[in-house]
């Protein structure tokens, strides 16, 4: 016989960022608590966060069909925009990467951020852990550098640079006759014998033997 589509559930919806960018999220324990990143000037329209906290981390066991607020904010990345976030396999810090190049870390036990790192010359695209035990680490940027770090001691320990050629992409039906954007490194895979990047320039690099 046919095959009986599956109906699913309307999903709650979470008002962070009033009508500007939400980037990234993780889940920061089995299935209620998510931490996000996002445009932070998005705040006074929702009441989900202070202007400048681009991380906010929401309780949807809170959440109304509409609107949401958090149950707690941070300043991360010199209080400007984070695109990425990932948690750390400790599972009491989370990284964000910022549009300036930085990587903050958050101490989730005191909810602030206990280190700002210049880690990129633009802007941090992508994070990604060590597939199975997440010793490491690797940050992309959108100029194509991807670099390697510790997770215990966020110490960098590898740097490739120019893994990518930054590439300009138009985007047409904006209906102002298309937005060019540059993107270099797109998206991350790292185990531990080997390093898959995808960027804009439309090539999939596979690195390997890994770092062990």
């Amino acid at each position: 016989g046919r095959l009986r589509q599956r109906k699913h559930a309307d999903p709650i919806l979470i008002n962070a960022y009033g009508n500007r960018r939400a980037s990234d999220a993780v889940f920061l324990d089995d299935r209620n608590v998510v931490a996000a990143v996002g445009n932070p000037g998005g705040a006074s329209e929702t009441g989900a966060g202070a202007i400048g906290h681009s991380l906010r981390v929401f309780d949807i066991r809170e959440a109304s069909s509409s609107q949401s607020r958090a149950a707690w904010t941070c300043r991360v990345n010199r209080g400007g925009e984070a695109r990425c976030i990932a948690l750390l396999e400790d599972r009491v810090r989370l990284v964000t990467g910022g549009v300036d190049g930085s990587l903050s870390v958050v101490d989730l036990r005191a909810q602030s951020t206990v280190a700002e790192l210049p880690a990129h010359l633009d802007e941090v695209t992508c994070l990604c852990l060590e597939m199975p035990r997440g010793r490491a680490m690797v940050s992309g940027c959108r100029n194509g550098d991807i670099k390697l770090w510790d997770t215990r001691t966020l110490r960098e320990l590898d740097h490739l640079r120019s893994a990518h050629e930054p590439t300009r992409h138009f985007l047409s039906g904006t209906g102002f006759g298309g937005i060019i954007g540059t993107h270099g490194v797109t998206s991350l895979h790292l185990t531990d014998r080997s390093l898959v990047s995808c960027g804009g320039d439309g090539v999939v690099n596979i690195w390997g033997r890994g770092w062990q």
